[in-house]
């Protein structure tokens, strides 16, 4: 009946890691658009104009990097109360409008802290991936087309839209894969610590609590949530490595 084991309150382990992927789905992709749209925003405004532009940008990025990440995060879901369902759309801030998160599906449930928690994570893993960005446009900014594209009197609004971008694509397409799985990491790590979405099965909420002493000798209340942690990002990391090979010119032919 029961293919995982139950929990400590008589809980089915397997159906709560099954409703548990949406969540882990829900954040991981916002989070992957907002670092997406960020990271776009700040590394190919940098890389295109460069000069002093770049100079100051990139000084700001070096200080939203010294902080250490999981500071970051605990500090800026603290600020925003996850805890909380007031608020516009339950998010603690702001005229209290929007849907009950109290009552109704487990979308509308669940969004004021997975939209706290996207908030959080995009925030954080953005100046990373600026970096990366900020190269690949670098790169792409010295190539003769965008020269031309130049002489023949184009926009920069119109080089970064018709050249730039089309060009760092695949950059940013393996990118973001690696970024979703560190997104789930980073979700089940303030789940687990009890300060992120706790009010629906998280993989990382179902590894805390009363977990961490009776798994010793229940080994199967770690076991498979941890194991549901694993695949997942192994198998984004991988699906990340595959489309890296696959979009890079350089390698492919190679295998």
């Amino acid at each position: 009946t029961y293919w995982f084991g139950t929990d400590y309150n008589g809980r089915d382990i397997f159906s709560r890691i099954v409703f548990g992927c949406q969540i882990t789905a829900m954040v991981g992709i916002g989070t992957v658009i907002l670092v997406t749209v960020l990271s776009l925003l700040v590394g190919v405004s940098s890389g295109y104009f460069g000069g002093k532009f770049d100079f100051f940008v990139q000084r700001l990025v070096d200080i939203w990097l010294s902080f250490p990440a999981i500071f970051l995060i605990l500090t800026l879901v603290a600020v925003l109360k996850t805890s909380s369902s007031n608020g516009f759309f339950g998010l603690g801030r702001g005229p209290e409008i929007g849907p009950n998160p109290v009552d109704g599906d487990w979308f509308w449930y669940t969004f004021p802290r997975t939209t706290i928690v996207i908030l959080a994570l995009g925030l954080v893993l953005a100046g990373g991936a600026s970096r990366v960005v900020r190269s690949a446009t670098l790169q792409t900014r010295v190539n003769p087309y965008v020269e031309a594209a130049e002489v023949l009197g184009a926009t920069h609004a119109r080089i970064i839209l018709r050249h730039v971008i089309p060009n760092i694509m695949p950059t940013m397409i393996v990118l973001a894969t690696l970024q979703l799985g560190t997104a789930i990491l980073a979700e089940a790590t303030i789940s687990f610590l009890g300060i992120g979405i706790t009010n629906f099965p998280t993989w990382g909420q179902m590894l805390s609590g009363q977990t961490r002493q009776l798994a010793e000798n229940h080994m199967y209340l770690a076991l498979f949530p941890g194991l549901a942690i694993m695949l997942a990002v192994f198998g984004i990391n991988m699906l990340g490595d595959a489309l890296r090979d696959v979009l890079d010119p350089r390698l492919r032919g190679s295998r």
